[in-house]
C-alpha cells in the first residue's frame, strides 16, 4: 500500500506546517462556481442556511441530519481555507449549542432532569421527547473535528474573540457531550462506557470519533485519558468483528464480542449494511489520520477491497445493501455513500472516477440528502490525489 502511505504522510505533513502556513491559507476561498459545484440542485450557501435555522428548533433528531453538513463543511475546508465557510460553521454550531435547553426544564417525562444541557427529539417516531446520545453523537464527532482543525491551523491564536469562541465551545462538548452521557451510563448501567460503545459498531463509531478529536483538544488529563479509553476499547471490537474474505474485510454490524467492555451484548448476529457501514469507514480514515497506531494502510487497503468487489456489483453497476455483497432490491438506503465510503477514493484513482460519475446521478445524490457531503468530500479526494 505504498500509494495509502504516501497520502497518509501528505496528510500528516499538511497538518505539521499548517501554523507556519496560516497567514496563506487565511487568503483561500473557493470560487463561486466551485461552491456552486458541492449542491448542484440548489445553492450551497441556502442548504448550510436551511441548516442553521433547522437547528434553532432545537430537536435533537435533527443533529442526526445536521452531521451531513458538518462533515460536509469540514472536507471543504481541507481543501481551503475558507473565512466564509469558517463563519458558516461557527454559525451553525452556535444554533446547536444555543438551541440546547437544561435537563431539569425540558417539557418531558423522558428527560433525565439533571444538571446538562441537551435536546429532545421533537420529531414523532423518532424517540419522540426523548434525549438521545445516538442523535447527539452524529453530530458532535464533526464539531469535534472542526475544533481540531481550528487549533491546528492556528485559527485559535489569531484573535481573543477567535481563542474565547473555541474554549467555549470545547467546554460545551466536555461537558454536554462527553461527561453527561458518561455520568449517565454510570447511574443507568454501573458502566461508564456503555451510551458512548452501545451494541452496533456504527453507533459506537460516533463517540469513538468523538473521543479521537478530544483527546486532541482537551486539557483535561482525565477527558484525554477517558477517551484513549474509549476509542481503544472500540477499536478492540471493531478488530474481534473484522474477518478478511478474499482479500476484503466483512463484518457484523453487532458486536460479535463484549468480552470486558462496556459494550451492550446482542443475541442476533446481523452482517453490516452499508449506509451505515459509512460511519464505521469514516471513523477508521479519521483514525488513521490522526496517528491512531491500530489503524494502519493494509486496513485501508482491505476496506478498499470491501467496497470494489462487495459493496459494488461490476456487474449490475449499482451497490449492494450490505457489505458482504447481498442485496435487497427494495433499499434505497444502500445508495448512501457520501459519508465514509467516498473517502476512500483519495486513495484509489478507480474508486475516484466510479464515485465522480455516481455524483451526476440526482436521484441518488438525493438519498439521505447526501449531495453536500458527498460532493465535499469527493472536492477532498482529488485535491489529495492531484498532490502525489
Amino acid at each position: 500500500m505504498q500509494q495509502i502511505g504516501k497520502i497518509t504522510l501528505i496528510l500528516s505533513s499538511l497538518m505539521f506546517v499548517s501554523n507556519i502556513v496560516v497567514t496563506a491559507q487565511s487568503r483561500q476561498a473557493f470560487t463561486a462556481e466551485e461552491i456552486r459545484s458541492v449542491q448542484k440542485k440548489g445553492n450551497t450557501k441556502t442548504v448550510i442556511l436551511s441548516a442553521v435555522k433547522r437547528s434553532q428548533r432545537g430537536d435533537a433528531y435533527h443533529l442526526s441530519g445536521d452531521r451531513r453538513i458538518l462533515g460536509g463543511i469540514n472536507s471543504l475546508l481541507k481543501v481551503k481555507w475558507d473565512q466564509s465557510l469558517i463563519n458558516d460553521q461557527k454559525n451553525l454550531i452556535d444554533a446547536m449549542f444555543n438551541s440546547a435547553k437544561p435537563s431539569s426544564q425540558m417539557n418531558s417525562k423522558l428527560a433525565f432532569k439533571d444538571e446538562y444541557t441537551g435536546w429532545i427529539s421533537l420529531t414523532k417516531g423518532q424517540s419522540y421527547s426523548e434525549e438521545v446520545p445516538l442523535f447527539e453523537s452524529y453530530s458532535f464527532v464533526y464539531i469535534a473535528e472542526f475544533l481540531y482543525l481550528l487549533k491546528e491551523r492556528g485559527w485559535i491564536n489569531e484573535s481573543n474573540d477567535n481563542r474565547r469562541w473555541w474554549q467555549e465551545k470545547v467546554a460545551f462538548v466536555e461537558k454536554n457531550g462527553w461527561e453527561k452521557w458518561m455520568k449517565r451510563s454510570e447511574l443507568k448501567f454501573k458502566k461508564k462506557y456503555t451510551y458512548f460503545l452501545r451494541g452496533r459498531t456504527h453507533m459506537g463509531s460516533h463517540w469513538a470519533g468523538v473521543a479521537l478529536y478530544l483527546e486532541k483538544i482537551s486539557s483535561d488529563d482525565k477527558i484525554r485519558k477517558q477517551a484513549r479509553e474509549v476509542y481503544t476499547t472500540y477499536d478492540m471490537l471493531l478488530k474481534r468483528n473484522f474477518k478478511v474474505v478474499d482479500g476484503r474485510y466483512v463484518w457484523n454490524s453487532t458486536y460479535d464480542d463484549v468480552t470486558g467492555t462496556d459494550a451492550t451484548p446482542s443475541t442476533i448476529q446481523r452482517v453490516q449494511d452499508t449506509s451505515h457501514g459509512n460511519n464505521v469507514v469514516a471513523y477508521i480514515i479519521a483514525a488513521e489520520d490522526l496517528g491512531n497506531g491500530n489503524w494502519t494502510d493494509e486496513d485501508i487497503k482491505l476496506l478498499i477491497g470491501t467496497l470494489k468487489h462487495a459493496v459494488y456489483s461490476s456487474t449490475n453497476k449499482t451497490f449492494n445493501s450490505y457489505i458482504d455483497g447481498t442485496t435487497d432490491i427494495a433499499d434505497r438506503s444502500r445508495f448512501f455513500l457520501g459519508d465514509g465510503w467516498v473517502k476512500l477514493s483519495r486513495y484509489d484513482e478507480d474508486l475516484l472516477n466510479l464515485f465522480k460519475q455516481y455524483s451526476t446521478d440526482e436521484d441518488k445524490m438525493r438519498v439521505s440528502n447526501q449531495e453536500f457531503q458527498f460532493n465535499s468530500n469527493l472536492m477532498e479526494a482529488e485535491k489529495y490525489r492531484s498532490l502525489q
